[in-house]
């Protein structure tokens, strides 16, 4: 079965070495390849400039229902859909390139199985946003439904927020292979609930029926001003663990030296202690309607469980990540 429970994080291997300076020369050189792959009215289709504008276009809705900057999957030939899976790989994690794939898959599952030319694997697109380079900031964008990577590297710094990650079905075969993809972040948000005594629940509780995530696309710096929830400050050691697994869960998708920076900033014992957990609709995630909300200092985690768009019996999750300070790099001031 492809899970993607906790992993270890390590530090950075490739054919650069290790560390962000690193990673980031290996992704301005699978980026160029990439593009030395493509004809010049597809590099005209792929680039964009480097503006918030332009960034903030993409969506985790069908293609039919939202269209996307960049080149389609579908419509590249071999070697340039080769170069460009590379680069997603040398961009996240191998947590997180496999999570991609699989909800990729899941897509493809559901043309198959359901029916329906809104979904499939040649309907996610690639775009980049300024000129790859070691020395300015550039954005690499994956999109299509159920998915939504925005990845800036600026210098030797990178990041990966805002980033959607959903999913339908939660479970799915393909050739005798079981996959599932968010089945790591599904367990670990039930391990946290399920760790709250009913007191704590009540505090943690959030006002209203359960819908779907707040701040999706064209929601960007929309954070309320006012932390709501349980502060992760009253819970014991072993509960704060819980939440510290949800949290590391999404952030072990980014690149590894990126990801560790980033549990560091958001699992400090400052940090941590001002996190808010809250939650409505259902605890058992799995298979009833509930929405669920991380928030810290720089953090904001939402999941939503919702009944699924071609399996009504079902529950298909959604879920943003996305960092107060880094989303898009930080390099567009908060409206």
């Amino acid at each position: 079965m492809r899970t993607h429970k906790s992993m270890p994080l390590q530090s950075s291997q490739n054919e650069y070495g290790g560390g962000n300076g690193a990673a980031s020369q290996l992704l301005v050189s699978r980026a160029n390849h990439f593009i030395s792959t493509l004809s010049p009215l597809e590099q005209d289709l792929l680039m964009y400039e480097f503006n918030a504008a332009d960034m903030a276009v993409w969506s985790n809705l069908p293609l039919r229902d939202a269209a996307r900057h960049g080149l389609k999957f579908g419509d590249l030939n071999a070697g340039s859909l080769a170069a460009a899976k590379k680069l997603a790989e040398a961009a996240l994690s191998a947590e997180g390139y496999e999570m991609m794939l699989s909800i990729i898959e899941a897509d493809e599952y559901l043309r198959q199985d359901a029916g329906g030319m809104q979904w499939g694997s040649e309907l996610y697109f690639i775009a980049i946003y300024g000129q790859p380079s070691k020395n300015k900031p550039w954005m690499l964008q994956i999109t299509g439904h159920h998915l939504a990577l925005n990845m800036v590297c600026n210098g030797e710094r990178t990041s990966a927020t805002p980033m959607f990650v959903g999913v339908e079905p939660q479970t799915f075969t393909v050739d005798g292979l079981e996959y599932a993809p968010m089945e790591g972040r599904i367990t670990a948000i039930q391990a946290m609930l399920h760790d709250l005594n009913e007191s704590q629940l009540a505090a943690a509780r959030l006002e209203g029926e359960p819908g779907d995530i707040t701040l999706g696309p064209g929601r960007d710096g929309d954070f309320p001003s006012k932390p709501q929830g349980l502060s992760v400050s009253l819970l014991g050691p072993d509960q704060k663990q819980q939440v510290v697994q949800v949290i590391a869960s999404w952030v072990k998708s980014a690149s590894n030296p990126s990801a560790l920076e980033l549990l560091d900033a958001y699992l400090s014992d400052v940090a941590l202690d001002q996190t808010c957990i809250g939650w409505k609709g259902s605890t058992d995630i799995k298979h009833s309607c509930s929405y669920i909300r991380i928030v810290g200092p720089r953090l904001w985690i939402e999941f939503a469980g919702l009944r699924g768009a071609a399996y009504h019996d079902q529950i298909q999750i959604h879920t943003i990540w996305r960092d107060k300070t880094a989303d898009y790099g930080g390099c567009f001031e908060r409206a």
